[in-house]
């Protein structure tokens, strides 16, 4: 019986300690209550579209995928700039303000 509980608790801790493949990002933009939204990243010398999602109701959820913090940019389309921050693998949330 102490055996099974010492596996059950290892397990745990190793997948506690497991590094998320990805991000999600939830975010709410007061001002837009719709329209479209793109996720950018900085790959090869240009600005890439890595995710883009519909504004609904003011809230949006984007992902992406990364192996260090690097730089990311939120924008509405058309080229609209909300938010800049560095993304690591987790769950992220943003909160901006539409400038009209």
């Amino acid at each position: 019986m102490k055996n099974i509980l010492f596996i059950v608790l290892v397990l745990a801790v190793l997948f506690s300690c497991a590094k998320p493949e990805g991000f999600v990002i939830k975010g709410q933009i007061k001002g837009k209550e719709s329209g479209d939204i793109k996720l950018m990243k900085y790959a090869d010398g240009k600005w890439v579209a890595e995710d883009s999602a519909k504004i609904e109701k003011g809230k949006f959820v984007l992902k992406g995928k990364t192996t260090l913090p690097e730089l990311r940019v939120i924008s509405i389309m058309p080229q609209t700039i909300v938010a800049q921050f560095f993304a690591e693998n987790g769950s992220l949330t943003v909160n901006a303000n539409a400038i009209v």
